[in-house]
């Protein structure tokens, strides 16, 4: 596990930094989750074994700190990881961000243009969240109301899902952190972040589960130069729900950019 420290917040970001010769793919999680947990396996498969694969916890996640007082919005979460980015010197790469992490990679390669090569988003919260979401449910409570018995219900359900999978990242996060970025997600970004990756100047590749039950307006994505896959058999919950499908969508997200820029 390596470190690179924040230091407008003096805290601590963990991330595991795989081995690879090819294209660097930087793994950013969504609500609740860790990238050291969800994309573990993602990462191991073989379809992508053969890249350098750089899986972030966000502050408040997984291994990494959590800062008291820090508002975990996307927009500030993009703020620091631009600074680790840098730091981190990378040939030209990959952004991936599932479900909130979607919306922090799209303000994020706002701030990067050189060597970023696409940014590759599996069910992205480019729009405020759906009613009956996870975020709504976190959001409808008060923060003080939230800690006292919102978390409890929402892990005591969790627990109970078939599989399971949220479960397990999701006893990491902090009440107040989890109902910070809930709320962020709630609301949506103003501007709009689906605009905002509308305007985007590399390439963008989304990745929906045909097990989905939200409306993500694919055609319209399209019609704005967005290029969408329909992974076969998953819902929201891809990582978990399958790993080997996931890994293959993202290689063939890949293998569309590098086919698109030899020609």
């Amino acid at each position: 596990m390596s470190v690179y420290v924040v230091e407008k917040l003096d805290a601590m970001l963990h991330y595991a930094d795989l081995d690879g010769a090819g294209s660097p793919i930087v793994f950013l999680h969504g609500l609740g989750c860790a990238s050291t947990y969800d994309y573990a396996e993602v990462a191991a498969h073989g379809a992508l074994a053969g890249h350098r694969r750089i899986l972030v916890d966000l502050l408040g996640a997984g291994y990494s700190e959590t800062v008291a007082g820090f508002d975990y919005t996307p927009a500030n979460h993009a703020a620091y990881l631009k600074g680790f980015l840098d730091r981190l010197h990378l040939p030209p790469y990959y952004l991936f961000g599932h479900s909130m992490g979607g919306a922090i990679a799209v303000l994020l390669a706002q701030q990067l243009v050189q060597n970023l090569r696409a940014v590759i988003l599996t069910e992205p919260h480019i729009d405020p969240a759906a009613k009956g979401s996870a975020s709504r449910f976190i959001a409808s409570f008060s923060e003080e109301d939230f800690a006292r018995r919102g978390f409890a219900a929402l892990k005591s359900a969790a627990k109970r899902a078939e599989g399971a999978g949220w479960y397990g990242s999701l006893q990491s996060w902090g009440a107040r952190t989890l109902h910070s970025a809930a709320a962020a997600i709630a609301e949506g970004g103003n501007p709009s972040w689906r605009e905002a990756m509308y305007r985007l100047i590399c390439p963008v590749h989304v990745i929906v589960g045909s097990q989905s039950k939200e409306d993500f307006k694919i055609d319209e994505m399209r019609k704005n130069g967005i290029t969408v896959h329909i992974a076969q058999g998953v819902g929201h919950g891809m990582a978990w729900e399958n790993a080997a499908i996931t890994a293959e969508a993202i290689a063939k997200a890949i293998a569309t950019v590098e086919n698109s820029h030899n020609e």
